[in-house]
């Protein structure tokens, strides 16, 4: 990097090298990985590399300078885990028919013409195919065998080194959340570490946040609702929330229990690692271990993103998992009346948050009606025959007839600023389920 190097210091023998200045910066760093994937032989001066690197040779107790002798450092001593890019997967079992395009049209085709190959699928998310591509590929085969095939890794080599990296790490790095849901429902284990670094999947989903310029917050969150353990991090970091982690821990405990929490990776994990992510790691380590029967049947019921409910508003535990219980006890019951909540509490506290995202994490279909405006019946439901405008009907009266039978969610915002008039017409609605189209 424009360093002049001395005849002297190395000799035709080391073959082709590099010489990288100031490798101990985030930049430098990146540039020493950069060097070792080319195959070169990494030369760095006394603050390219950091302490910590085995092969380190100090030659001098000052700063080497541009000339001065370095050490030299092979690809295979200066091991480093950052950067943590992903490699470029490509399906290797291709039939003479297979054209990689790269829509949701080649992941329909290598379903149809041969078997499963976690390669494709991998190759699929990093090509951003859609979520529902992905859904339909994974029930093209038996729930039993998708949960066994997701446990397998996707294999990588790198100078003469064997790399696995779990599925749901291509899902984490695209930083997308239903796809984390969507694995998660189907087999992936949100505890499997990538190897052999033993890198686990919450930490390279807050790290990747910094080389993607990204908010990888929600995905984290979906990691967490699914089963990952967040004691997969060093709990010093994030217990207590309130406090910033810090770039050097318990180097005994860490040293037995997190041998791929490198001073380097700590580091990274601390400039992103942010006030939200720490909360929400304190909150799921103090949740109960989701039994094999709630499991089983959120999956039955296609409930599984409840699970992320008690991660959508901050201090509200008992309130988020209360309505998570009789949500899941009113589908186990098969109740055909409509389930009605009523959230009360002063303004700022969630619970508008809370009613909107239960369409979201049901995957339902959600109506917003703002009652503010509501004073008489028809300004909810619109006018009964024969007065005018009964055929337009309004927004709940057509969302109502459209969803007929149907699960969906309707959110009344404010509901306690309407007449007693408009309560007292939605008597039968809530309580028998019963209603019918003014419009008619």
């Amino acid at each position: 990097m424009g360093v002049p190097i001395r005849d002297n210091v190395f000799s035709a023998a080391n073959k082709k090298g590099m010489l990288v200045w100031g490798g101990a910066s985030s930049v430098g760093m990146g540039a020493v990985q950069s060097v070792k994937m080319l195959g070169l032989t990494v030369y760095a001066t006394k603050a390219g590399i950091p302490s910590h690197w085995p092969g380190w040779q100090e030659k001098s107790d000052r700063h080497a300078k541009p000339g001065d002798m370095i050490a030299k450092t092979e690809t295979k001593e200066a091991i480093s885990m950052l950067p943590f890019f992903l490699p470029k997967v490509h399906p290797w079992r291709l039939n003479a028919c297979c054209t990689l395009t790269g829509d949701d049209a080649t992941l329909d085709h290598l379903g149809e013409c041969q078997d499963f190959d976690i390669d494709a699928l991998a190759w699929a998310i990093q090509n951003g195919l859609s979520t529902s591509c992905v859904d339909r590929y994974l029930k093209r085969w038996n729930a039993a065998k998708i949960k066994q095939e997701l446990c397998k890794p996707v294999f990588s080599s790198f100078n003469e080194r064997l790399y696995e990296y779990p599925i749901l790490f291509f899902a984490v790095e695209r930083n997308c959340p239903s796809l984390v849901r969507l694995l998660c429902r189907a087999g992936a284990d949100a505890g499997q570490p990538a190897k052999p670094s033993k890198l686990p999947i919450l930490a390279y989903c807050i790290m990747v946040a910094e080389y993607q310029l990204s908010d990888t917050t929600d995905t984290l969150f979906a990691l967490l609702a699914m089963g990952a353990d967040p004691y997969a991090l060093p709990q010093d970091m994030w217990y207590e929330y309130i406090r910033n982690p810090t770039k050097v821990g318990n180097p005994e405990a860490e040293r037995a229990k997190y041998a791929w929490c490198s001073l380097e990776v700590r580091a990274a994990l601390c400039r992103t690692f942010n006030l939200l992510q720490r909360y929400h790691f304190k909150m799921a380590s103090l949740l109960p271990i989701k039994t094999a029967r709630q499991k089983q049947l959120a999956a039955a019921f296609d409930m599984t993103p409840l699970f992320e409910i008690q991660f959508q508003i901050v201090g509200q535990r008992l309130a988020t998992k209360t309505v998570q219980e009789w949500v899941m006890s009113h589908a186990l019951q098969h109740i055909e009346m409509p389930l009605v909540l009523l959230f009360t509490g002063p303004s700022g506290h969630g619970k508008s948050e809370l009613a909107k995202g239960m369409g979201e994490l049901l995957s339902l279909p959600l109506l917003k009606v703002d009652c503010t405006q509501v004073r008489r019946t028809s300004d909810l439901l619109g006018p009964q025959a024969p007065y005018e405008g009964h055929e337009e009907g309004s927004s709940l009266n057509n969302f109502l007839a459209e969803h007929s039978g149907k699960k969906a969610v309707v959110f009344l915002d404010e509901f306690e600023k309407t007449s007693s008039d408009v309560h007292q017409s939605l008597l039968l609605l809530f309580d028998e389920g019963f209603y019918k189209d003014r419009r008619l």
